[in-house]
């Protein structure tokens, strides 16, 4: 069944590639996740994976996925050239804008000293340990970070549409106050960030598939370097018995295998559904703060532990098969798909420049690649609605797109 499993996988893969001839698409993307997630399996051989009925999920969810992405991009369109314009912020807000970023940032640096300057551990372990404090790292800090961070990829789409000096300049200007959101943030976000900035240039600069191919190897290598040195780090002395070799295999098996294994040991117990809290808790959580009521479900998972590896992630599809089980979220794959084939036939058209089209694309990259490990759409969902929000605005108000030729460009 595994062998199927990637052999089909691989089949959907070679057919976008003939389809598309690209490598930086969402549809691509979705199906090297979940065969790079099936060979881990594969080299892990456990039996209780080997002979599970829903073994084939993956599989089924790539292919959902695909037709509804094939669905609303029939044809093969050449990339937009986006040098035909000048791009930039505007003068009239952006003395306010850089302001503003650096102020919250430094609201956001008396925080992060307020902690460590009282924690025993080193300074990233003492930030993450503050962060579970509601009085050390309140809710609104978060929506901070999401305007630093939209300004910050906003400035580099800038910067790459129009390379000049002054906007390389303002791109770089941005960089301390986003390296500083990093010292309150998980190592997911530090990711998300680096994807962002690296769909940001595939999509931009249309690079060739053998560029896209080259950076992200390198990429890959990098990250799992970047996971090694700080789970290192963020495990010293909770398995402080264990050998670095042992802590690595943990580790692994951790954040790899253990979300399969986490949602097929939970569709086995026959769980209760939640009849859709979670898929639409975003607007459960409005209910609640409106009404009261609302029973909001926690994203914070339970812990399960296997083979005496602990860890509270079930991949994305655990999250919505928890409202209506599989097959829902097998469903939910398929207008995930025409979602993002929307967005990308936007970015394709010809006809104008889509900016905000562009990094919403390129941020939506993140939850796709984190797809083996848990959600990073719905579960989040107050996170995208703002980031969605600061992106439109910003672009829409604050940023000047002009053709070389004529003026008719839509910041949108």
């Amino acid at each position: 069944m595994l062998l199927f499993c990637i052999a089909g996988v691989s089949f959907l893969l070679l057919l976008e590639f003939l389809i598309y001839r690209n490598l930086k698409t969402p549809v691509f993307l979705y199906g090297i996740v979940w065969l790079l997630v099936y060979l881990s399996l594969f080299v892990k051989k456990d039996d209780f994976i080997l002979n599970n009925s829903l073994l084939p999920s993956f599989l089924i969810a790539t292919l959902l996925f695909s037709v509804g992405f094939r669905l609303v991009n029939f044809y093969r369109d050449e990339p937009f050239n986006h040098f035909d314009y000048n791009v930039s912020w505007n003068p009239v807000f952006k003395k306010f804008i850089f302001f503003a970023v650096y102020v919250f940032s430094f609201v956001a640096f008396v925080k992060c000293y307020s902690v460590i300057s009282i924690s025993e551990f080193s300074a990233w372990q003492a930030v993450r340990q503050g962060m579970s404090e509601d009085e050390l790292f309140p809710a609104w800090i978060g929506i901070v970070f999401n305007f630093v961070r939209m300004i910050f990829f906003i400035s580099f789409a800038i910067y790459l549409c129009t390379p000049t000096v002054k906007n390389r300049f303002e791109f770089l200007l941005i960089l301390p106050p986003v390296l500083l959101t990093c010292l309150f943030s998980a190592r997911g976000d530090w990711f998300m960030i680096i994807l962002t900035l690296l769909y940001l240039m595939f999509f931009i600069r249309s690079f060739s598939n053998k560029k896209i191919l080259t950076i992200g190897i390198v990429s890959f290598v990098l990250f799992v370097l970047i996971f090694i040195f700080s789970s290192l780090d963020k495990f010293k002395y909770a398995y402080a018995e264990m050998t670095e070799l042992e802590k690595l295999e943990m580790l692994f098996s951790s954040y790899f295998i253990n979300p399969v294994i986490n949602f097929f040991y939970w569709f086995a117990e026959s769980p209760e559904y939640a009849d859709g809290k979670y898929t639409f808790r975003f607007f459960w959580a409005i209910k609640s703060a409106l009404f009261g009521n609302a029973d909001v479900v926690p994203t914070v998972l339970p812990f399960r532990t296997y083979n005496g590896v602990q860890s509270n992630v079930y991949t994305s599809l655990n999250w919505c098969a928890r409202d209506f089980g599989i097959w829902w979220a097998l469903a939910v794959q398929f207008f995930l798909g025409l979602f993002y084939g929307l967005l990308y036939r936007r970015f394709m058209k010809n006809d104008t420049f889509h900016l905000a089209t562009i990094v919403i694309l390129c941020l939506l990259v993140d939850p796709i690649v984190n797809q083996f490990f848990d959600d990073k759409f719905f579960s989040i969902m107050s996170h995208w609605v703002q980031r969605v929000i600061f992106v439109l605005v910003l672009i829409k108000t604050c940023v000047l797109i002009e053709r070389k030729n004529q003026k008719n460009a839509s910041n949108l």
